[in-house]
């Protein structure tokens, strides 16, 4: 008899494996944007861009995790192989496509009218969870059609 892993367990470590791709693409961007790693450490909090790059990255991290888990909980009865990989993967990248402008220009806005709020931070990664529960509503349907 074989035994399963509930669908929500499965989502929740893909989420995080989308997160940490999601992340090491923001890093290896920074790095390669400023000849290296120690030098984009240094140099980026200086930048008057910074804050829309942060926010961009709050949201899409938050987005890739949330549409990680979300996506394969939507997935109904389906005959189709890897569909829990499937609406992972799809939710996860759509949510971080779709909330890193969103927070950008949000999380811009917020540290116009106010810097170092705590709104900033809170208001990005709301935006990236409500964008990777979109996604993930959307992959999971999209996989399972039916």
């Amino acid at each position: 008899m074989a035994t399963h892993a509930p669908v929500g367990m499965i989502g929740l470590g893909l989420g995080w494996i989308w997160c940490a791709i999601v992340s090491l693409f923001w890093i290896a961007a920074l790095a390669l944007g400023y000849g290296g790693l120690d030098e984009g450490l240094t140099y980026f909090k200086n930048e008057w861009w910074s804050p829309i790059a942060m926010a961009a990255y709050f949201g899409s991290v938050a987005a890739s995790w949330v549409g990680g888990i979300v996506g394969p909980i939507f997935v109904g009865p389906t005959r189709r192989r890897n569909v829990v990989l499937t609406s992972s993967l799809l939710s996860g990248a759509g949510g971080a496509l779709l909330a890193a402008p969103l927070a950008a220009a949000v999380g811009w806005q917020v540290w116009q009218a106010e810097p170092r709020s705590p709104l900033f931070l809170e208001l990005t990664i709301c935006i990236g969870a409500v964008a990777g529960v979109f996604t993930g509503l959307l992959a999971g349907r999209h996989v399972s059609p039916g």
